[in-house]
């Protein structure tokens, strides 16, 4: 009989774990509180359960005798991933005390500025009032825990401040928010792979963004990056595997989401995890090597090449979402598939209702291509 996975979440993120490990010869299993998610259709079983139900999913597990539980691009979905693995002594990469520390922005920010790598000024903010501390502007707020970019907000004086803390707090599950020092620059992520202590994988990738009221949402993601020189990119892969040390990471992956500012590359986030921008997809047109499967490789005790992973060639590749309205109607003829895409994906079929995620800009489709360095060129 086929080895079995749980997958938590079948959401357009987790699709590409799930068609990856049926690709692999994997039964999968998929939960979540949502049965008209895409990736639904995909799996072997479903079981409509809230993946934060510790309880219910670790039944499933053993109900199925699964050999992996296991999900990608989500920090809730990682949180009962560990939880689950660490009941049921499954493989899992992280503990749950790392998980919390990655999770909690401000417990984040105080390590990294207690080890003195990436410094950046910061309070937590529990009573409103105590945003008065604050006078450096602008800045930004954001939930002490809330994936993606839920109540994520540049303020640019003090009378947007409280507003935007009272707007971020309730996006945190302890009800607290942080503001922090507005780091200016080239955003940039690194998808970090860890196997037996050694970073086999850390492809630095710029990422591309909206500004003003669509603030932090992402364009898409370009490989190498454009608008960085080289000494740059070799602070950014240094500081990665200094955080990477100090954390004692063995095996696993990350994502660290960053900024090359005047005063140095800071660390906006890490996640311990995939991202979910399908950024293996991009790595992979890049490389010649999968990100996701590798992982998979190293969850399983089973990965062979310590190689550290390099680019294949001199050309860029780009991975650009396509954007819709939220509350609306998806129709393909309005999101064309570009002529030279290497790979495309929709979300959603003609006549589908478009999904309520972020609430501005909603992702529909994305493609990755090969593109002319100057198209994304600042000038």
């Amino acid at each position: 009989m086929n080895n079995t996975i749980l997958i938590l979440g079948t959401n357009s993120g987790q699709l590409d774990l799930i068609k990856t490990m049926k690709e692999l010869g994997w039964y999968v299993i998929g939960c979540s509180n949502r049965s008209d998610e895409v990736g639904v259709k995909y799996t072997d079983k479903f079981y409509e359960v809230d993946i934060r139900d510790i309880e219910a999913v670790s039944k499933i597990a053993v109900d199925n005798n699964v050999n992996l539980v296991y999900s990608v691009s989500s920090d809730t979905a990682i949180k009962s991933v560990v939880q689950v693995s660490s009941k049921l002594n499954l493989p899992t990469f992280y503990s749950e005390e790392l998980i919390r520390l990655l999770d909690n922005k401000q417990d984040l920010r105080s390590f990294l500025n207690n080890i003195e790598l990436s410094i950046v000024n910061y309070v937590e903010v529990d009573d409103i009032d105590e945003s008065n501390k604050w006078n450096t502007f602008p800045c930004i707020v954001k939930p002490s825990n809330a994936q993606g970019q839920r109540g994520v907000k540049k303020v640019n004086n003090a009378y947007e401040l409280k507003n935007s803390v009272i707007n971020a707090k309730q996006f945190s599950s302890n009800n607290t928010a942080v503001i922090e020092d507005f780091l200016d620059g080239v955003e940039i992520s690194c998808n970090v792979l860890v196997s037996e202590g050694q970073i086999v994988f850390d492809i630095l990738s710029e990422r591309l963004t909206y500004n003003d009221e669509y603030f932090g949402i992402p364009i898409g993601h370009l490989i190498p990056c454009v608008n960085i020189d080289e000494d740059t990119k070799k602070e950014a892969v240094e500081l990665v595997s200094n955080v990477v040390k100090a954390l004692e990471i063995e095996n696993g992956p990350l994502y660290f989401q960053m900024k090359a500012t005047t005063n140095g590359v800071k660390i906006i986030e890490i996640a311990p995890r995939l991202d979910g921008c399908h950024m293996w997809r991009l790595i992979q047109h890049a490389t010649n090597r999968s990100f996701l499967v590798e992982t998979i490789e190293v969850l399983l005790n089973k990965h062979q090449s310590m190689q550290r992973v390099q680019l294949k060639d001199n050309k860029y590749y780009e991975l650009i979402f396509q954007h819709s309205q939220p509350s609306q109607t998806f129709e393909e003829e309005r999101f064309p598939i570009p002529v030279d895409a290497l790979y495309h994906e929709y979300r959603y079929s003609n006549g589908e209702a478009i999904n309520i995620i972020n609430g501005k800009k909603e992702v529909v489709g994305y493609y990755v291509a090969e593109f002319p360095k100057d198209k994304w060129e600042d000038e």
